[in-house]
């Protein structure tokens, strides 16, 4: 048996340290804690790579119409953006005391460096350690590494991959959702399986973008809530929630 176990752990081994180190398939990041056991897929899925290339695209739509309104002397000025953040912070010596919660306003609209380039990012506002001030497009963001893949040729249905961090991290990006992706983090941990120790991932991130996919209103592709879970010391996990108020504007 315990031969059997060993060649099992084997055959596992290659796999994760090969091809992305693939591993049991599960994308259900959405019912998984910070401290549970985070089972490896680094390959999309084909509905994924479907609701993914959806994203890409109003994320590569939002792009192009930021540079158009930046660079038309004739449209109106970019409205503002109203950010709401409710901070959770772990207590990691007394784990019965609530969590300390900082709540915060700020403003911020897309702007231009110094050499008349898109910066991509919100700024102007307070709190902003708090808070993601970049903004999410096809060639910059969260996504990049994906919207590469999908959008350099729409119809050669490449596989993505997603790249890992470093040998003892892994990342996965999941698509659940036309309008939701999740990105989590994972730390590799040794555990006693059937008298074999055995190399896990326990999550210690993950972070839910929720998306307008509206085309036709001036904020189409942009997020408009990040909630993020990361894992606490006393086996509990703190969690961020930071809300944009995206103006209900049509596009003209």
């Amino acid at each position: 048996m315990k031969k059997l176990m060993s060649l099992i752990f084997f055959i596992f081994t290659i796999l994760l340290t090969s091809c992305g180190r693939t591993g049991e398939v599960s994308r259900g990041i959405a019912s998984i804690d910070p401290g549970d056991y985070l089972t490896l897929d680094s390959r999309l899925t084909t509905d994924e790579n479907s609701l993914a290339t959806n994203i890409c695209r109003a994320f590569r739509t939002k792009r192009l119409r930021i540079q158009a309104r930046i660079f038309d002397p004739s449209a109106t000025v970019v409205s503002q953006i109203g950010f709401k953040v409710e901070k959770g912070e772990c207590n990691d010596t007394d784990p019965d005391k609530e969590q300390k919660i900082t709540v915060k306003e700020a403003f911020f609209s897309p702007s231009l460096d110094d050499k008349g380039i898109p910066k991509y990012n919100y700024i102007r506002g307070e709190g902003s350690t708090l808070f993601s001030t970049d903004i999410d497009t096809d060639e910059n963001g969260h996504l990049k590494e994906v919207c590469d893949v999908l959008l350099d040729d729409e119809n050669k249905n490449e596989p993505v991959v997603i790249n890992y961090p470093s040998a003892n991290e892994v990342k996965t990006i999941t698509f659940e959702a036309p309008n939701i992706f999740y990105i989590a983090y994972g730390e590799k941990v040794e555990v006693k399986v059937e008298d074999e120790t055995v190399e896990r991932y326990k999550l210690i991130q993950k972070s839910k973008f929720k998306l307008n996919m509206d085309s036709t209103k001036k904020y189409y592709g942009f997020i408009d809530s990040i909630v993020k879970e990361t894992g606490c010391l006393n086996d509990n996990f703190s969690k961020t929630t930071q809300v944009m108020s995206l103006p209900d504007e049509p596009f003209k």
